[in-house]
C-alpha cells in the first residue's frame, strides 16, 4: 500500500520544504506539487527541507491537479473550513485505518490561503479535517502535513481490514475520470445541460456522486456499456 502527498498550488517554498521534511520524519517519500507559485525548483524548499531533502529533489511536478492524482484508486482531500453543508463523506484523521487493501492512496492539500475549492473537491472520494480549537481554527500547511503522516504510520496492517469489500481490482482515479468524461459528453449532446451557465455546478454535483464511492474496473466499464447503450440515437 502506497501513500501519495499532493500539494496544490503551494505558495511558499519554506511550507512546500518543511512539509517534505515531515514526510520523512513518517516514512512517507513520494510528493507531487501542482503549480508552485514561486516555480520549481525551489532553493528555500530545499534548504528547509533538511533530512527530507531526498524528497524535495524526487519531487514530480504538474500543471494539472487531474494528471497528479491520474494513477490513484483511492483519493482523500483535506480541508479545514467549515464542511457541515458538504455532501461528500467528511472523516478525521483515523479514517486512514480504514483504507488497507488500495494500491495507492492520494492525499491532496490545498493552497495555504484558502485549501482546496469545490470543483477540486469534487475529484475526492472523501475528505477528512482535523478538528482544531475554535480560538485557533487554522493550521501551517506543513503541520496539517504532519498529522496526516504521523497517522499513516500508526496503521496497523495486521488489525485493521478494508472497510469497503471490492469485487476485483479496484479502479484507477483515471478511469472514473474517463468514464465521467463518457457521462458528460453523452449528456451535452442530448442537451441535458439545457441552461449553460448551469452546466459546471451540475457536473461538480455528478462528479461528487460517484466519487464518494469505490468502484472495480469490471464496474466502471459496465457502467460505461450502460452510457453508451442510453445515448444509441433510437
Amino acid at each position: 500500500m502506497e501513500f501519495i502527498i499532493v500539494l496544490d498550488k503551494p505558495q511558499m517554498g519554506e511550507n512546500i520544504g518543511a512539509a517534505a521534511r515531515v514526510m520523512a520524519n513518517f516514512g512517507i517519500e513520494e510528493l507531487r506539487i501542482v503549480n508552485p507559485r514561486d516555480g520549481w525548483p525551489n532553493e528555500t524548499a530545499s534548504y528547509m527541507a533538511t533530512c527530507g531533502s531526498y524528497i524535495i529533489e524526487n519531487a514530480k511536478i504538474y500543471t494539472d491537479l487531474k494528471e497528479a492524482i491520474s494513477d490513484a484508486d483511492y483519493v482523500i482531500g483535506t480541508m479545514g473550513r467549515d464542511l457541515s453543508d458538504f455532501s461528500k463523506p467528511i472523516y478525521t484523521p483515523r479514517y486512514l485505518n480504514k483504507l488497507l487493501g488500495f494500491k495507492k492512496v492520494v492525499i491532496i492539500f490545498g493552497c495555504e490561503r484558502v485549501g482546496l475549492n469545490n470543483e477540486e473537491l469534487s475529484l475526492c472520494s472523501a475528505v477528512l479535517t482535523i478538528d482544531t480549537k475554535e480560538k485557533c481554527k487554522s493550521m501551517n500547511l506543513a503541520q496539517a502535513v504532519a498529522v496526516i503522516c504521523y497517522e499513516i504510520s500508526q496503521i496497523n496492517i495486521d488489525t485493521y481490514k478494508l472497510k469497503h469489500e471490492i469485487d476485483g481490482e479496484i479502479a484507477t482515479q483515471t478511469e472514473v475520470s474517463e468514464m465521467l468524461q463518457h457521462l458528460e459528453d453523452e449528456l451535452t449532446r442530448k442537451n441535458f445541460f439545457q441552461e449553460p451557465s448551469k452546466k459546471p455546478r451540475m457536473m461538480i454535483n455528478i462528479r461528487n456522486m460517484f466519487n464518494r464511492n469505490i468502484f472495480s474496473k469490471q464496474e466502471v466499464r459496465t457502467l460505461r456499456g450502460i452510457i453508451r447503450t442510453l445515448s444509441k440515437d433510437n
